[in-house]
C-alpha cells in the first residue's frame, strides 16, 4: 500500500477526539495492538500558553508475547505512528477552575507564570492516563492537531494536505 493511505488518514483524523482517533486506528490493525504512548510538553507558540504533544505507536500484542518484538500494527499502510498534538490558551479563570477540580483551590493565590506551571504540571499528569477530553473539557481556546508519521525519519501528512512534510 502506498503512502496515499496515510495521507487520507490524516485527513480522516483532523479535528477528532483522541478516543475517536485511537478507535478508528484500532480498526485498522488485523490483529490486537497494544498503544505505545509517550507525551512530552512543548514550547509555547502562535498564542497558545500551553502545549503538549503524544507520540502514539500501536504493537502487535501476538508478536509480543510469542516472540518478543515490537512490530509496528500498520506497517503494511504505510504508517509509523502518530502524534497528537494538544495547544491550550487558557484563561486565569479557567486555570483556576481546573486547579480546584484537580489540584486544590490554592490557585487564586498563584501570579499568572505560577499558575500556568501548576496547570500544565496537572495536564500532563492526567495525558498520562489517556484523560485527553477530560482535560480539554475545561478550556475553550483549544486547537488539536494529528499528524501520521510515514517513516522514522520524521516525515508526515497532516490534515489531509498531500504535502508530505517533516519535522
Amino acid at each position: 500500500m502506498n503512502k496515499n493511505f496515510a495521507m487520507h488518514l490524516s485527513g480522516v483524523l483532523e479535528g477528532m477526539s483522541y478516543t475517536q482517533a485511537v478507535k478508528v486506528i484500532e480498526g485498522l490493525t488485523e490483529r490486537p495492538a497494544f498503544i505505545l504512548h509517550d507525551t512530552e510538553e512543548l514550547g509555547e507558540v502562535e498564542n497558545y500558553t500551553i502545549r503538549f504533544e503524544t507520540l502514539i505507536d500501536f504493537r502487535d500484542k501476538r508478536e509480543l508475547m510469542l516472540n518478543g518484538n515490537y512490530e509496528n500494527s500498520l506497517e503494511k499502510y504505510c504508517i509509523e505512528s502518530f502524534y497528537y498534538r494538544i495547544e491550550i490558551n487558557p484563561t486565569e479563570e479557567e486555570m483556576v477552575d481546573f486547579l480546584e477540580d484537580f489540584g486544590g483551590d490554592f490557585g487564586e493565590e498563584l501570579d499568572k507564570a505560577d499558575l500556568t506551571y501548576e496547570v500544565s504540571r496537572i495536564i500532563e499528569e492526567r495525558l498520562y492516563d489517556f484523560n485527553f477530553e477530560e482535560v480539554l473539557s475545561y478550556f475553550e481556546d483549544v486547537r488539536t492537531v494529528w499528524d501520521v508519521l510515514v517513516d522514522d525519519e520524521g516525515h508526515f501528512y497532516r490534515a489531509g494536505n498531500d504535502e508530505l512534510m517533516s519535522y
